[in-house]
């Protein structure tokens, strides 16, 4: 069964079981065949989509109202930041100024492609999210999300403001933690239920963390360079 049609099924189930995710958010593989083609096979965990909407406006709609919104089809100038992490990765001999000039709002999309992108939350929450929220959301919704990584079979997630989640409650069986040269921190985890093995889970920040516009350089190498350093170790579960 191909990818797409793995995460549509999904989807059914997932707003059939949930139905108060709403409106529901089908994010994952823009490009399954760049993503099956690509070398490191990376999978971005965030939090929830920012659409605009207050928790609370969220939740009234979500009781109102059926809404269905696919991610996969394309993403906008929001994504620009990721599609420079992502191009790092992908062209690890390009400096920055190279990044800067080649990623634009216009071909974001072309960058991502090899890339997958996964919601925690299935339903927008204002761009403000309340981690206890979010904990929850993982909690209920584990089952699901780890069926979802199972479709994709990554090598590595990045966990994008995200770790005490992963650690204390997707991936909860902890390893240990270990720590690249520049300092971004990652584990190794498993879930025999979903057949997932040798998962690299790295410690990063979310693309709407704000800091000043000098270090957006610094902050896409550090993890093109952890990304390098862990695929040249030979550290192991």
């Amino acid at each position: 069964m191909q990818i797409r049609q793995k995460e549509n099924e999904l989807f059914e189930t997932w707003i059939r079981e949930r139905p108060l995710r709403n409106p529901f958010i089908k994010d994952g593989c823009h490009s399954p065949q760049d993503y099956l083609l690509s070398t490191h096979k990376v999978v971005f965990l965030l939090k929830e989509p920012n659409w605009g909407y207050s928790q609370e406006e969220q939740e009234k709609y979500a009781i109102e109202e059926t809404d269905i919104h696919d991610q996969r089809d394309g993403y906008d100038n929001w994504w620009k930041t990721i599609g420079k992490w992502c191009a790092s990765i992908s062209n690890p001999e390009w400096n920055w100024l190279e990044i800067e000039k080649n990623v634009t709002s216009g071909n974001v999309n072309k960058f991502i492609a090899p890339y997958v992108m996964v919601q925690l939350k299935k339903s927008p929450g204002g761009g403000s999210s309340v981690h206890d929220t979010l904990g929850r959301i993982a909690k209920e919704d584990k089952p699901l999300l780890l069926r979802q990584l199972s479709i994709y079979k990554p090598k590595y997630i990045i966990s994008c403001g995200l770790w005490s989640i992963f650690r204390n409650e997707l991936f909860n069986e902890n390893g240990d933690i270990y720590t690249a040269p520049n300092g971004i921190e990652y584990y190794f985890a498993a879930s025999e239920d979903a057949n997932l093995n040798n998962l690299c889970i790295i410690n990063f920040c979310h693309p709407s963390m704000r800091c000043s516009a000098v270090l957006n350089g610094a902050v896409s190498f550090a993890l093109k360079d952890a990304i390098k350093h862990i695929s040249e170790s030979n550290i192991s579960p």
